[in-house]
């Protein structure tokens, strides 16, 4: 009996979809939130050129270790170690 129940429960968290992401509140790189207080940032530069500078950036890094995965709409983060140990990872997920 105690097999039956452990296969039932086996079979229904086999069968039961992922959860979806929860719906994003902001696109991403958005100034919507505030730094705390005490925060140093550079005093000659605007917060439009401080935004510029972070999607600048998040563009070359995006071109750079975002790659196509093997079907449309699928992306891995390419991740470069040290001494030739390269090795795409998933932990970048909802990142693009």
């Amino acid at each position: 009996m105690e097999t039956l129940k452990l296969a039932a429960l086996y079979v229904a968290l086999w069968f039961t979809p992922p959860p979806s992401p929860p719906p994003r509140s902001r696109p991403a790189l958005s100034a919507a939130h505030r730094l705390p207080g005490g925060t140093i940032l550079p005093n000659h530069l605007g917060q439009s050129d401080l935004d510029d500078s972070v999607r600048s950036f998040y563009r070359q890094w995006k071109k750079h270790y975002i790659l196509p995965g093997c079907t449309e709409g699928e992306a891995y983060v390419w991740f470069e170690g040290t001494k030739g140990s390269n090795i795409c990872v998933s932990e970048g997920r909802d990142t693009v």
